[in-house]
């Protein structure tokens, strides 16, 4: 069993995968459908990304935030990343999360 594509925890999620098959980018829809459940169902009204630096995906976390906060409607939502090392370009001006914990 080749373990390369293994990380500490788990196997590394393919944002960046189109499946031509089913017109759909799997990672990203389960994802996506994930978080528009706990907006509307739970209404949050933020969500912290845990690792967001080994996600190295800046147009996914600019989608997934517009997803989540499209799913939160007018209230306020917060999009936070943890981004070790701090670095601004997480969340700057062009950066996809609205701060850096």
């Amino acid at each position: 069993m080749n373990l390369n594509y293994l990380v500490s925890w788990g196997p590394e999620w393919n944002y960046s995968f189109f499946d031509t098959k089913y017109n759909i980018w799997p990672a990203r829809k389960f994802v996506g459908d994930s978080i528009r459940y706990m907006v509307e169902e739970f209404h949050i009204d933020g969500i912290r990304f845990d690792a967001a630096r080994q996600i190295q995906n800046f147009d996914f976390l600019h989608w997934v935030v517009k997803e989540a906060k499209k799913a939160a409607g007018p209230k306020p939502f917060y999009c936070v990343a943890e981004f070790l090392p701090d670095e601004p370009c997480i969340a700057n001006i062009d950066g996809p999360m609205d701060g850096c914990a």
